[in-house]
């Protein structure tokens, strides 16, 4: 049987760091995937829409799509309109 400890590292400053950014690196990615698994990003090359428009389009909860598209303006892949 192996035998497996917890590293003593992970307990610092830069260990809980390491993780903190695995988390937001794997937050991203589901984001866009999220996003890819809807086709938003070709319903928004087609033209300007409004996270309810794009929420009609793309036939998604509207709320969760404006959460989605804010992610993704923080993330830099969108730019948000006034």
């Amino acid at each position: 049987m192996n035998v497996v400890e917890q590293r003593t590292d992970m307990s610092s400053n830069s260990g809980y760091l390491r993780l903190i950014k695995l988390a937001a690196g794997f937050r991203e990615s589901k984001i866009i995937l999220v996003a890819n698994e809807f086709d938003l990003f070709t319903a928004l090359s087609e033209k300007q829409l409004r996270s309810s428009e794009a929420a009609e389009k793309i036939q998604a909860d509207t709320r969760a799509l404006a959460v989605i598209m804010d992610a993704l303006v923080a993330m830099g892949f969108l730019i948000k309109l006034q």
